[in-house]
């Protein structure tokens, strides 16, 4: 009898316990359904860090306030200061405006006068108006304006060049290109341990504050994204023509010298 009650026991309780696995499993496939589709972007994320750091990618700046607060608050002369040992390249449109572009006055004169090399690339301000219009349709603005800021920024920076003290004046170079392009460029320390470079992608029709920005450093990864952006900014760098003090600055079709 204590035999039987025995083998009933065991089979009540392996009834049991398959009705709980099966709830048990029931749980856990619904709870996947639910949580992969949450946890799948962060599970690409993860998968994709190896790769990014591969290219070489140090940091994104999804917009400007985010580019901001990834750099601690720092303002454009605060980042360049600490981070430029030994050149500075600077390949684009313009550089800044207003208070920013007087705040950089100090920062080229300091770099300069320290020794390092600063070159600052920017679009010639006799490009014709073809190309211009392409330019300015992509961020957003007309061409008086395009040629406006173009025309400022050169002046201010032939300024910035004169105020540097003679002996240190040949460390500060400036060069105009005649490319079409949707983006900028700091390149830091080319060659060098500290070297990195920070790349603003302008979207089209957004102007400034829709831009975004991805800062890369060197690896030992063949053909890596840090090169290939690198090389593609030097390229128009090594085609472009220095300008000097006397250079002729377009305004409202007369020139003017600067």
């Amino acid at each position: 009898m204590r035999h039987e009650n025995t083998e009933m026991l065991n089979f009540a309780l392996g009834i049991l316990s398959s009705i709980v696995a099966a709830i048990i499993l029931a749980l856990v496939v619904r709870l996947q359904l639910f949580l992969y589709p949450n946890l799948r972007p962060a599970w690409n994320i993860l998968k994709s860090i190896g790769r990014l750091r591969k290219a070489g990618i140090n940091n994104i700046m999804t917009s400007r306030a985010d580019y901001r607060f990834l750099r601690g608050g720092e303002t454009i002369p605060r980042y360049l200061l600490g981070s430029v040992r030994f050149t500075l390249t600077y390949v684009g449109f313009w550089h800044a405006k207003g208070v920013e572009m007087e705040n950089l006055r100090s920062v080229f004169i300091d770099l300069a006068s320290r020794g390092h090399a600063i070159e600052m690339v920017l679009l010639d301000p006799d490009i014709d108006d073809s190309r211009i219009s392409f330019m300015a349709k992509h961020m957003g603005i007309s061409v008086t304006s395009f040629r406006h800021r173009l025309s400022d920024a050169w002046t201010e920076m032939i300024q910035h060049q004169r105020e540097i003290p003679a002996q240190s004046r040949r460390n500060f170079v400036l060069k105009a290109h005649t490319e079409v392009i949707h983006s900028s460029a700091f390149i830091i320390d080319l060659g060098r341990p500290s070297a990195r470079t920070l790349v603003d992608f302008k979207l089209f029709g957004t102007e400034r504050e829709g831009a975004f920005a991805i800062e890369l450093v060197p690896t030992r990864a063949p053909d890596s994204l840090y090169q290939r952006l690198t090389e593609s900014f030097m390229s128009i760098r090594d085609a472009a023509r220095i300008r000097t003090a006397a250079l002729q600055v377009i305004t409202n079709g007369r020139k003017e010298q600067c």
